[in-house]
């Protein structure tokens, strides 16, 4: 502390007299009642109440405030508080430290409230649901992402838009028995056990996300630890052993001509044995094997990463089929060659079922 110093009992008037010092120390007015309060007079003329006493011998001071703030008998009262800690052995710092590290904490836990909110907004379970198919897309399974948006969206967004709203994490085993449930009742049972599917898929993909690197991390956010699906039984599925009689094969085989692209399509799916049609639809002519008159389709449902590869070996009526579409793509193109100015690509790897034969199906 500066050696100017000076002891008196403090007023508001005498305070206010107090001049700045002349040299470049401050200078120091003591109170009379309590001994360790000061004002504290800096060459610039700012003045501060000061709290001056010892800590275990050691000079020990601390800025109360500024007296344009500050009253005096709060300053003294403060100067009191501080002395009193100190003669119980407290050291008035520490004090004040853990004071404003409690204030911090205090600040950080209410600013992760207001986050752990703003994330059960977020990270509902429309919004996982979503997620999700995104993720189907980007795995190159449009079908799929196509069909759970679609089941999706009817029996659980708009269904049930309170439990859609909710936090994907706070989602239980009693919510998805609800939506599960209600689609059973309406009598689609085969529909419930997809919904089930998706809905276990979707978790899944949240519950491993942290673990899984091939796994977006957008599903980490979800914070989702359980699987509210799984618990809910699988829904077997009564198939039906309806066929046809050979009077409505018939009548089925004279229904499709022998011009119309749609029905070449459903005519080769026939005497192929009946294969998914989505499937059938992306075969290419680089999937024909002219010389054996094997197809390849590729078959990507499920969870396998990569499509499993599928040879049908065809008979003459279904090969018959391929070759016209082959030809009748190979003509397009050279339709096309011709309009772009550029010379035909034989035998590319063009779709043989060409794209508006698969949109009349609805099959991207």
């Amino acid at each position: 502390m500066a050696r100017n110093t000076e002891r008196l009992h403090l007023t508001l008037e005498r305070i206010r007299k107090l001049q700045p010092p002349s040299g470049n120390q401050a200078t120091y007015a003591f109170d009379d009642d309590p001994k360790q309060l000061c004002v504290r007079i800096t060459p610039a003329g700012a003045k501060s109440f000061v709290y001056a006493g010892k800590l275990n011998g050691t000079p020990l001071r601390i800025t109360i405030g500024s007296t344009n703030v500050w009253n005096l008998d709060d300053a003294r009262e403060a100067a009191r508080r501080l002395q009193t800690q100190i003669d119980k052995g407290i050291d008035p710092r520490e004090v004040e430290r853990e004071k404003t590290a409690a204030k911090a904490a205090a600040i950080a836990a209410k600013e992760a409230e207001r986050t752990a909110a703003e994330d059960k907004k977020q990270y509902t379970l429309e919004s996982l649901c979503n997620a999700y198919c995104d993720h189907l897309k980007t795995r190159g399974k449009a079908d799929s992402a196509r069909q759970a948006g679609s089941i999706l969206k009817v029996h659980v967004f708009e269904a049930f838009p309170d439990i859609a709203s909710l936090p994907a994490s706070e989602i239980d085993s009693d919510h998805a028995a609800t939506l599960i449930r209600k689609v059973i009742e309406q009598g689609k049972e085969r529909t419930a056990g997809v919904l089930r599917s998706y809905l276990s898929a979707a978790f899944n993909a949240a519950r491993k996300a942290r673990f899984d690197a091939k796994l977006p991390s957008i599903f980490i956010a979800y914070g989702v630890k359980d699987n509210p699906a799984e618990i809910i039984a699988t829904i077997a599925v009564k198939r039906g052993n309806r066929t046809l009689n050979a009077g409505e094969l018939k009548s089925y085989m004279e229904a499709l001509s022998e011009n119309d692209l749609s029905d070449q399509a459903l005519k080769l799916d026939l005497f192929s044995g009946g294969q998914r049609m989505a499937q059938l639809l992306r075969a290419k002519i680089s999937d024909y094997d002219r010389d054996s008159k094997i197809l390849r389709i590729w078959d990507g449902k499920g969870k396998r990463t990569a499509p499993r590869e599928h040879l049908l070996p065809l008979g003459p009526i279904a090969s018959s089929i391929v070759e016209k579409l082959i030809l009748r793509a190979n003509e397009l193109e050279r339709a096309n060659a011709i309009t772009e100015g550029r010379k035909p690509i034989r035998f590319a790897t063009r779709v043989a079922l060409t794209p508006p034969f698969k949109y009349s199906f609805g099959v991207a």
